[in-house]
């Protein structure tokens, strides 16, 4: 492989950048630009059977869905006034010249199509390079515990048994994958049986990510090369270490994760930073912005209840485990991901539809809400000097309030989120420039007038969130009255 200016030289096959009107690129902030104007994309994974649906998903206010890498479906999505992203999945992993001109020839097919807004790449890649040989592993240890009871053993032969399987898990604890696989074999050697060896992937993993990365390279650059039009995205897994994630950031222009912690007071184990509350979205996005300063931050989050994705115990069924996120918790999800540094935002789940429709009637006015400022959130951030000054507070105030501004002419739009489980107030001193100008409360019927020199108490509700604007025409009607302060407790 090799690359030289625009050209991407693959043996005899060498391909130029076409010349197509520039779609949707991506800044050096980290900002989307369609047709040249910035662009804040609201997306969902969700495809639907019918046009209603779809009629539906735009009203709420998403701009951006999920296609498939057919001209005839993005023919209907276009119709529909809406773009669509492809999933290329393996296909973008190139190992040698012939994958190469396949990818070439499948992104030529489509790179014209003036519905197509992204390529993806597939999805949590370098997580399932170990996760799925992990998973397998994790069958065959429960295959070999359930042999262990259950077999038709004497004492002495299950004792042995027992003792090696007791090896294994030490073996397990302290990642060592060459003892695990060794302990396996001695395992089933000793019960008479050929060794599975699903895990002898584990010890090689390394060596997989190795040629993960590279074949994805080698696709991202195949792709460019074919379509410089249109941003690639990888969507990662929330895990991987930060030197992995940095280090793949290197085939893409689009990054970020899914993550998906509803309900938070009884975390689901998605998020394994250690902050497991609602706010690990903030803390993830925030992950990706400091890991890939260069690229578009683009966040999947959460439109479906885990109980309607995975069974749910009967002792919990009438709990608030698994149940659908809430219109505050998936505002206060939303926002608090635009705070931390979010470009894009996506849903996915919405598919799994629970009985009641719960997770659309709270997404919805989110989304709504979301796509009357989209205009202001695919601005660039401006770093204004906001000073925000906790008080005392009988929580720990471990997380903080974390702020966010951008403005357009002359006017300003300053995002607020409480990313604690408590109520808090905090004292804000504004610049300057705000001195005399009035700061409205979008949907509080309230405003304030800093003076030059004035201190200004902000409450929160526990993870609250509160927007300001010089501008007191920016809310949406409909949205007027909506509790934004508590769920409701009937």
């Amino acid at each position: 492989m090799r690359v030289r200016g625009g050209m991407l030289c693959l043996g005899v096959f060498c391909w130029t950048a076409s010349a197509l009107a520039a779609t949707v690129s991506v800044d050096p902030d980290g900002g989307l630009r369609k047709d040249g104007a910035r662009w804040f994309p609201l997306g969902i994974y969700e495809r639907p059977s019918d046009i209603t649906r779809y009629h539906e998903i735009k009203r709420a206010g998403f701009d951006l869905v999920r296609a498939i890498a057919d001209r005839s479906d993005l023919d209907k999505i276009g119709s529909l006034g809406l773009l669509g992203w492809v999933p290329l999945g393996a296909e973008s992993m190139v190992h040698n010249e012939t994958e190469a001109l396949l990818l070439h020839n499948k992104i030529s097919s489509l790179r014209d199509h003036p519905t197509l807004a992204i390529w993806e790449l597939p999805d949590e890649a370098l997580w399932n390079v170990w996760h799925l040989r992990n998973e397998a592993y994790g069958k065959e240890r429960a295959e070999i515990l359930d042999l262990i009871v259950n077999g038709n053993w004497d004492t002495v032969h299950r004792e042995t048994l027992k003792g090696l399987y007791r090896n294994l898990i030490a073996a397990q604890s302290v990642a060592d994958p060459v003892a695990v696989e060794r302990t396996l074999a001695e395992l089933w050697t000793t019960m008479g049986k050929s060794d599975r060896k699903v895990s002898t992937t584990l010890s090689t993993v390394p060596e997989e990510e190795r040629r993960l990365l590279s074949a994805l390279l080698w696709g991202y650059l195949q792709i460019r090369v074919t379509d410089s039009h249109h941003p690639i995205w990888q969507n990662h897994a929330p895990r991987n270490s930060n030197e992995l994630l940095a280090e793949h950031a290197c085939y893409c222009d689009l990054i970020g994760c899914d993550i998906y912690p509803y309900p938070g007071e009884m975390p689901q184990g998605h998020s394994d930073l250690a902050v497991q509350s609602l706010a690990s979205v903030g803390a993830y996005t925030e992950r990706f912005a400091r890991l890939a300063p260069d690229k578009g931050i683009l966040m999947v989050l959460q439109a479906f209840g885990w109980r309607y994705l995975h069974p749910i115990d009967e002792a919990f069924k009438e709990t608030i485990k698994g149940r659908c996120p809430t219109y505050i918790a998936s505002r206060f999800m939303a926002y608090d991901s635009i705070a931390r540094g979010a470009n894009a935002l996506c849903y996915w789940g919405s598919e799994y539809a629970d009985p009641e429709k719960e997770t659309w009637k709270g997404l919805a006015p989110v989304i709504r809400e979301l796509a009357s400022l989209r205009e202001w959130f695919a601005e660039p951030e401006v770093h204004l000097p906001v000073r925000v000054t906790p008080t005392d507070s009988w929580g720990s105030q471990d997380l903080p309030v974390v702020m966010t501004a951008r403005r357009i002419g002359n006017d300003w739009l300053i995002l607020f989120v409480n990313e604690e489980t408590w109520p808090r107030t905090v004292h804000v001193e504004f610049p300057l420039q705000f001195g005399g100008r009035k700061l409205y409360f979008l949907y509080e019927n309230l405003y304030v007038e800093p003076a030059s020199d004035s201190v200004i108490p902000l409450s929160f509700a526990p993870q609250g969130v509160r927007v300001l604007s010089t501008r007191n025409d920016l809310e949406v009607e409909e949205l007027k009255g909506l509790n934004r302060l508590f769920e409701e407790p009937f």
